[in-house]
């Protein structure tokens, strides 16, 4: 069950089903699946909007963050997002 609120829900939860069936459909701009992304996230819950940069992945349906990071458990959204390889190519 999604925890977003209602103006909430147009963003990219997880726990939406709304979102869920658009992603299905192809209507998101996705990243190859499990390729590592720098990704703009923002978040709006009972406190405001905030938002902060982290490196990701997709995992060919969902956003996910790695290990440690709580990213995603409360309804993010990822805005923009770049290949790492293409920010950092020589690493």
């Amino acid at each position: 069950m999604c925890i977003c609120t209602p103006s909430v829900r147009t963003m990219i939860c997880p726990k939406c089903p709304s979102v869920m069936a658009e992603r299905l459909k192809g209507n998101q701009n996705v990243p190859r699946e499990a390729e590592p992304v720098l990704a703009q996230i923002s978040q709006i819950n009972s406190l405001g909007k905030s938002g902060w940069h982290e490196v990701v992945y997709h995992d060919g349906q969902n956003w996910k963050a790695y290990e440690g990071s709580k990213t995603f458990n409360d309804c993010e959204q990822v805005v923009r997002w770049r290949y790492v390889k293409e920010l950092m190519p020589n690493i």
